[in-house]
């Protein structure tokens, strides 16, 4: 009987059952996208195991994210769970198979072989936040010679990190950088001198970030890699030791590996080794961040083997690989994907033309609100994406989305920094932080809040020019804030501002001369301060849609986040930070996007590899937007912090500059030709059910756009909507004449006159106290009736455990939340421990994008400060759970209980044989009496979640409480099991439809 039959699974396929009887020699696999290659992988193991060829802790499996390993690993236990269970019990199956990301396989190469380097085991790893601080601290401090430098201290910064890290994960050190350099023939070419000589100087700045590393006894990434794979290549007895551990090695993705990822795993299991490297070079688009896109095609030449495919694919429906598989006709060694899934004999691809970008959104919004109100009407739970190259194409789409009423996710740092709630912010703190910031301030001083007409900003100009030539305009506005009292009447001495725009602006001066007062606080209470003082958490508050809120709480979240991974943050370093992440496209590195059910996803294309929709639009098909030109500053030649071609191992890949520059540059643009068009395929094969696929003729350009030639090649395998042949020489949106008065009012006309009505009402009581007093008493007691009586609620059909939890505490007080939403200051991860279980994650090898709700404590009613940090790690490092490795971490779910969805995540599970045991950490003070019966509730769910997610009876789960500060676990008795919980949710009081009410 195969495995298959016994398992009672699906059989494998011919090119599936080659790969996973294969014998032990080196292999290459390449699959196509939805080709199921990591149900493939885990056969793979789970035959060599049944076989005697390996035992499971004789198996590595390596990938790229905590994600894509805790799948596959989960995958291969559930195998040989299943398969011990109708073969019982047997030592064979008794081992861990090893599953890791590249990263951490090397961090244990270099915590365990470190010494033989000359490296300290111990140095500890940092975050993309903590790069960013050591590296700013080094480009303001620096006083050499920067006379070839005309950039600004975070595009240098940015600068020697990529620079940094590009050497390391080349095995190069600055001093082969400085030699190049210097060796350099005249190019010829004035701007690509100029960057030469730019780039030397930067050199000294990249020594003083590696020592300053060095001395904290840090490092990065790039350099554990590089570090490992240096110890692996120089030291024989490594290679032994591993090969000795390992018998079977499967490499996931392996055509995103770079240059030292290669050498670490030659070094290791080269020269004929049991390797099975699995990746589709279609889909190798990583190479702007040192991945090899050639990596697959060197496979047999380094490790020896043959090549197999997996060419049937199970995600997408037949006319959406038609159209991939013309995307990536042109591209080497690709595999030609054929349909395993029937088709559902409605059109899968539809393309169109348009004449406006604005047209191309609204038909984008249209097609998706069709799309998914006919999933909505079979009750079914879609999800939907719209993929752009570039993020400013989101606001666009994003607004047609919402105008028909469709929940919107905007997935990304870069994406959250464009919304206009974030934007109000960020430019208050830049204000706060840079006495040069004109832009910003201009952009709060003609903002809705105060609203300055152009003459009084024209009359701040002049005043800043009068106080001298070095003045600048904020410096000027500080000068108002002298005045004790609003300049109601302009003096002789000063501008003659009109008597309103005075005394705005004076109230603004003094506004942010209080704000600069608390500059030196935490990082997340400063930005809580700015929401606050600028009103804009009382804003979002009043407003009919929740998304300011979740905007406001995210960017609190980075801020934190932010504080928590850097030593003393400066708010100059953090806004610098963030400014990379505006001018990165592909943003700062924020933990893999998700896919939702409950919105539509705006994503970008990088950003959504490795994830699929039901579906899927892809928006920008232009020519210069997607396909987007290499721009020049992408090379070597003219771009100041890319690592010179020749210094890279994967050389022989990239274009190669022969004296001329006009040659290379369109060597570069062809090799970034065929990057995009990777890119494309990955963006079309992110969609199972349908694609569409979009472009414009015109937008702000001053020539109508040509189609890209993607779009062109996907028309001839698609219905087409609509297609403009002839955009016409006139651009018809700037014919469009929009008048818009300045200052703009974000008020309608009559609402301003109501709201103008009522603060005169409101100002008509000041000072007149006793009046005031009996009105404050009446407001009073409308709040204490109001909270008296919570209203009917709808039961939702989906809680959180922390909404469990305060169900079981007290089911008036949900009733409340659930009728009347109100945001949490966005400080407040700052009181949650979120610096202790970020620290903790990390130590344990987690990396997810959690919801809010999901954050890491987010149940915890008395959770520490971030503060406390310090603190909280030393007594987790000395208390009884530090030595501990657990079998599982940050794990989500989702169950019924009851009829109601739960969802939550898990913080640790430990295994121990059989049995399991259900672990939440928590940071506060353990609670008593009716709390602490109440919090047990949250352990009832993650026990029987887990027992659901293994399938294994509910008594071999245990759940505990441990309280890191006081090294003590609490285990309650009497855990409610499924019937328990779900007559919990079944006996809350109801009023009449099922409706959420008082006790």
């Amino acid at each position: 009987m195969s495995l298959a039959e016994l398992l009672r699974l699906p059989p494998p396929t011919e090119q599936q059952a080659a790969i996973i009887s294969a014998p032990l020699e080196p292999m290459l696999v390449v699959a196509g996208a939805g080709s199921g290659k990591t149900e493939t992988m885990a056969a793979r193991v789970l035959w060599l195991i049944a076989n005697d060829l390996v035992r499971p802790e004789q198996v590595l499996g390596l990938t790229f994210t905590r994600k894509a390993a805790g799948e596959l690993g989960a995958r291969i236990r559930r195998r040989l769970g299943q398969l011990e269970a109708q073969v019982g019990p047997d030592d064979k199956f008794a081992g861990e198979p090893t599953i890791s990301t590249y990263d951490a396989y090397a961090g244990r190469i270099h915590a365990e072989h470190g010494l033989r380097g000359g490296y300290e085991p111990s140095t500890r790893l940092i975050t993309e936040a903590e790069r960013w601080r050591f590296a700013d601290s080094v480009v303001r401090a620096y006083d050499g010679d920067m006379s070839e430098i005309d950039k600004s201290p975070g595009a240098v910064t940015e600068a020697v990190l990529r620079l940094a890290g590009d050497l390391a994960g080349q095995l190069r050190t600055p001093e082969d950088l400085a030699l190049f350099q210097a060796r350099l023939p005249p190019l010829r070419g004035r701007t690509a001198e100029s960057t030469q000589r730019a780039r030397a100087q930067l050199v000294p700045l990249i020594r003083s970030y590696q020592n300053k590393l060095e001395a904290a006894e840090v490092m990065a990434f790039g350099d554990q890699l590089s570090r490992s794979a240096l110890i692996a290549r120089d030291h024989p007895e490594v290679r032994a030791a591993e090969r000795g551990r390992f018998t079977v090695v499967l490499l996931d993705e392996y055509q995103d590996t770079s240059h030292g990822q290669f050498v670490l795993l030659q070094a290791l299991f080269g020269d004929g080794y049991p390797v099975t490297a699995v990746g589709d070079p279609a889909q190798a688009i990583y190479g702007w961040r040192g991945a090899s896109a050639g990596s697959l095609e060197r496979f047999l030449d380094s490790f020896g083997g043959t090549r197999k495919e997996l060419s049937v694919s199970w995600r997408n429906q037949p006319g959406i690989l038609t159209a991939a598989n013309a995307l990536s006709a042109g591209l080497e060694s690709k595999a030609v994907l054929r349909a395993g899934r029937p088709d559902h004999g409605r059109p899968a691809v539809r393309c169109a033309l348009h004449l406006t970008a604005d047209a191309e959104a609204d038909w984008i919004a249209d097609r998706l609100d069709r799309a998914l109100r006919s999933y909505w009407e079979d009750d079914a739970r879609p999800t939907a994406a719209v993929l752009v190259r570039k993020r400013s194409q989101m606001a666009r789409i994003e607004a047609a989305l919402r105008a028909r009423g469709l929940p919107v996710e905007v997935v990304g740092l870069g994406g959250l920094l464009d919304t206009p709630e974030v934007v109000e912010v960020l430019s208050t703190l830049r204000v706060l932080a840079d006495p040069t910031a004109g832009g910003a301030l201009l952009r709060l001083l003609t903002g809705p809040r105060w609203r300055i007409g152009p003459r009084d900003v024209m009359r701040l100009y002049r005043w800043s020019r009068d106080l001298g030539e070095e003045s600048s305009i904020i410096e000027a506005l500080d000068s108002l804030a002298d005045e004790a009292e609003p300049l109601d009447e302009p003096e002789s001495s000063r501008p003659d501002f009109s008597a309103e725009g005075a005394r705005r602006l004076g109230d603004f001066a003094r506004e942010l001369r209080a704000l600069r007062s608390h500059l030196d606080r935490s990082l997340p209470d400063l930005v809580a301060d700015v929401i606050t003082t600028i009103g804009l958490d009382v804003e979002v508050i009043t407003r009919p849609a929740t998304d300011g809120m979740v905007h406001l709480a995210e960017f609190g979240d980075v801020a934190a986040r932010f504080a928590a991974e850097s030593r003393g943050p400066g708010l100059g370093a953090f806004l610098s930070y963030l400014d990379a992440a505006a001018r990165e496209e592909r943003g700062l590195e924020q933990g893999p996007a998700q896919v939702a059910d409950n919105a539509v996803q705006l994503v970008t294309v990088h950003s959504a590899k490795g994830l699929e929709w039901d579906v899927v639009a892809v928006a920008g098909l232009n020519d210069g937007l997607f396909p987007d030109p290499a721009g020049k500053a992408d090379a070597w030649l003219q771009g100041l912090g890319v690592l010179p071609f020749p210094l890279r191992g994967d050389a022989a890949e990239l274009p190669e500059f022969t004296g001329t520059i006009k040659d290379f540059d369109a060597a570069w643009k062809a090799h970034g030709e065929r990057e995009e068009r990777r890119l494309a395929y990955v963006a079309v094969t992110r969609a199972r059910d349908l694609l569409l696929c979009s472009g414009y003729r015109w937008s702000d350009n001053k020539r109508p756009s040509q189609p890209s030639p993607f779009l062109t090649e996907i028309r001839a395998h698609a219905d087409t909507d609509v297609w403009v042949d002839d955009p016409g020489p006139e651009n018809p949106l700037r014919a469009v004449r929009q008048h818009k008065p300045w200052p703009h009012d974000p008020l309608s006309a009559d609402r301003r006159r109501a709201l103008s009505a009522g603060a005169d009402l409101v100002r008509s009581f000041l000072g007149t106290p006793c009046e005031l007093s009996e009105e404050v008493s009446l407001l009073l007691a409308e709040r204490d009736g109001t909270a008296d009586d919570s209203g009917a609620v709808a039961l939702p059909d989906r809680l959180t455990v922390s909404q469990l939890v305060t169900l079981a505490r007290d089911p008036a007080e949900l009733a409340r939340r659930l009728r009347r939403p109100l945001p949490e200051r966005p400080a407040t991860h700052a009181r949650r421990g979120t610096a202790f279980h970020s620290w903790l994650e990390r130590r344990n090898g987690a990396e997810t994008l959690l919801d809010l709700h999901e954050l890491p404590g987010a149940a915890d009613a008395d959770a520490a400060p971030d503060a406390d940090f310090a603190d909280l790690r030393a007594a987790f490092e000395a208390g009884s759970w530090a030595d501990r490795v657990p079998y599982r971490i940050e794990v989500p779910f989702s169950t019924l209980v009851g009829g109601v969805l739960l969802r939550g995540r898990m913080d640790a599970v430990f295994r121990d044989g059989d049995t399991y045991d259900v672990v939440d950490w928590k940071t506060g003070r353990p609670p008593s009496g009716e709390a602490a019966r109440a919090a047990a509730v949250q352990l009832a769910a993650y026990r029987l979640a887990w027992a659901e997610l293994v399938g294994v009876p509910l008594d071999r789960v245990r759940a505990a409480f441990h309280y890191v500060r006081e090294d003590r676990t609490v285990r309650p008795v009497d855990l409610l099991d499924a019937e328990g919980l779900a007559a919990l949710v079944a006996g809350v009081p109801l009023r009449s439809g099922g409706t959420l009410g008082e006790s």
